[in-house]
């Protein structure tokens, strides 16, 4: 089970749980408009609970689409599609610790997702966790 999936997020969104939660609902508003959720393969929402710069990561079949604000306020939403050719995984010896994954499309594009840098001490052992998630799907 990831530790926060789409579905998730969107209630935390709804419940008023999350900083700029009325930035989020237009968001999620756009997703909708753009996406079909049954395409999602992985949904990452990084530093949405720390003070660092979001980005809202969607996997698909065949790329991503990363959403992030740019410095008007308004999202940015960048759809890269490519094939996985190669994925790197350090992992710390527990599984509610550090990890951090690399992973590389065809097209040159490079993600690169860390538990202690995209969340905070409080949720670091979820983001490790669906790291590990992502690791095995892709």
């Amino acid at each position: 089970m990831m530790a926060l999936n789409y579905n998730e997020f969107k209630e935390y969104v709804r419940q008023r749980e999350l900083n700029n939660y009325r930035s989020y609902l237009e968001v999620i508003n756009n997703i909708n408009e753009f996406y079909d959720e049954k395409d999602f393969k992985f949904f990452y929402p990084r530093n949405v609970f720390n003070d660092q710069e979001t980005e809202l990561l969607i996997f698909f079949k065949d790329g991503y689409v990363s959403i992030r604000p740019d410095i008007d306020q308004k999202w940015v939403y960048e759809h890269h599609y490519g094939k996985v050719i190669s994925k790197s995984l350090v992992a710390s010896r527990y599984t509610a610790d550090i990890h951090e994954l690399t992973i590389t499309f065809e097209n040159g594009k490079k993600v690169v997702l860390d538990s202690r840098d995209d969340s905070n001490p409080d949720w670091l052992s979820d983001y490790s966790k669906v790291i590990r998630e992502l690791f095995k799907l892709i």
